[in-house]
């Protein structure tokens, strides 16, 4: 159904900032906490599309460093059976996660690539992170930065983390990125760009 949400124009995300940086996935989060703290981003989405495992992994660890982050993603493997994960529930969570998120309770969203999610337009926030990318997905990058309002995102920033293996994007995607010049072909036919520099993150 149309929900009144069109697409992001490819000249607002052209002139959005678009950064990646590579380091090993175990370092992701100490990155984004650091990153989040030193430049004072007021609201962030964090896209990861990994496994049970991982994803409810990286939320334990946000909460463990103070960070006031969300979940949004669905239990359903081996994470589900444990039921050790503090602030992790069922559908209707998720969704009170979400409007958490809306309503300013939470300042970051922890989510998987939701085609609902990718949908709605996420008021006040002002940068996107992607911890990583799916194989032989890049198009995702561009359905991710949907989720911008279009009147702040010209100054956004988007922030690309990649795997020093290259397993990630593959060993073609990760040498494009490295040159900045990564693909990122999105589903509504934009044209690709490249990303703009390395992040330093030291």
């Amino acid at each position: 159904p149309d929900d009144g949400h069109s697409a992001m124009p490819w000249r607002t995300i052209r002139e959005m900032k678009h950064y990646f940086h590579e380091a090993p996935r175990s370092e992701w989060v100490q990155i984004f906490a650091g990153l989040v703290r030193s430049l004072m981003f007021p609201r962030a989405l964090i896209f990861c599309d990994a496994g049970d495992t991982e994803i409810f992994g990286l939320f334990r660890q946000m909460q463990s460093m103070g960070l006031p982050v969300g979940l949004n993603a669905e239990d359903t493997g081996a994470a589900a059976a444990s039921r050790d994960f503090p602030g992790v529930a069922e559908r209707d969570s998720r969704q009170k996660a979400v409007q958490a998120f809306i309503a300013g309770k939470t300042q970051f969203l922890l989510t998987r690539s939701d085609p609902t999610l990718c949908q709605v337009v996420l008021p006040k926030v002002s940068c996107v992170f992607h911890f990583g990318i799916p194989c032989q997905e890049e198009a995702i990058y561009g359905t991710r930065l949907q989720t911008l309002d279009a009147q702040v995102a010209r100054d956004a920033t988007s922030i690309l983390l990649l795997d020093v293996t290259p397993s990630v994007l593959g060993a073609a995607g990760r040498q494009q990125a490295s040159r900045g010049e990564a693909k990122r072909n999105d589903s509504h036919g934009q044209q690709p760009a490249r990303y703009e520099c390395h992040l330093a993150c030291s």
